[in-house]
């Protein structure tokens, strides 16, 4: 059974049109989605990367970098469709009004390859949400915050820039001082769901806390970007890939496998007679 669940984000999003909250958009991850993911088994998701010694030491801990809003390459990047004027000093003043990790629903993309994978040197790494589901949900709960994302040409929804800058300034003076918050910042999350149709091909899904939900968690590993994520079910290294860190990341994908469930290790190759990726797999090597 194939379950489309950009779709279903789409409709909650335009039943609500500009008054969606957080609560709206959280009812696809937290109930639909855990709920249809037993029926999807083959459903994957994967994360390219540059071979840097961070994005390495993600995959032998199994773990996740969250990025600030401001720190995305996208221009737009959270921006609401407002009547004002915007300036880049508005935009620095929403930068980390959210946390987020990207995904992609697929490890073939040429463009995906290029631009985040440093020019074919680095890797792309496959995860299997079904080894998620098994474990005890934390308050953390990766799973309930994971969004596709919608492609539209119009922007939506409205938000008063202004505003959400004062209150996200109050916010984070709340965590820094440890005390009680005294302001919501709440109905963040349609903001960082919606892109443009120029971004269409990366198929991308997220998972995303907003400012406001990581003070309610109070979790310290969330705060310091780095959370659990073990479903990592294999890792496909880049055409350009350096010797010593396929040696490297074979070494570390030995390790964190179990009998039962291998993390696989594969090389891309280039097709011969077509521009797209091909793969061998390098270990284990019964394929």
């Amino acid at each position: 059974m194939e379950v489309n669940w950009r779709t279903e984000l789409e409709e909650i999003l335009d039943h609500w049109g500009e008054e969606a909250t957080d609560e709206d958009v959280c009812d696809l991850p937290k109930f639909r989605l855990r709920e249809s993911l037993a029926e999807c088994p083959n459903f994957k998701l994967y994360r390219y990367m540059p071979p840097d010694y961070f994005n390495i030491r993600n995959i032998e801990t199994q773990t996740i970098h969250l990025s600030c809003n401001g720190a995305m390459n996208d221009v737009f990047e959270g921006l609401p469709k407002s009547l004002d004027d915007i300036s880049y000093v508005q935009l620095q003043k929403l930068e980390n009004l959210s946390y987020m990790t990207c995904f992609s629903e697929t490890n073939s993309n040429l463009l995906m390859w290029g631009h985040y994978a440093q020019q074919h040197k680095g890797f792309c790494v496959e995860y299997d949400l079904q080894k998620l589901m098994s474990e005890d949900h934390s308050l953390i709960d990766p799973i309930g915050h994971l969004f596709p994302i919608v492609y539209r040409n119009k922007r939506q929804p409205a938000r008063d820039l202004s505003a959400l800058a004062k209150s996200l300034s109050t916010l984070n003076a709340d965590i820094r001082d440890h005390s009680e918050c005294t302001e919501p910042l709440n109905d963040i999350l349609p903001l960082f769901l919606v892109k443009s149709k120029d971004w269409e091909y990366e198929k991308e899904w997220r998972i995303i806390y907003s400012r406001k939900q990581m003070y309610d968690l109070d979790d310290e590993l969330l705060y310091g970007g780095n959370i659990s994520f073990k479903c990592i079910s294999a890792v496909y290294l880049g055409y350009r890939v350096h010797p010593e860190i396929r040696k490297n990341i074979q070494e570390i994908c030995k390790r964190i496998s179990f009998e039962a469930a291998p993390v696989k290790v594969y090389h891309a190759g280039l097709s011969t007679t077509e521009y797209k990726i091909e793969y061998r797999c390098l270990w284990p090597c019964d394929e």
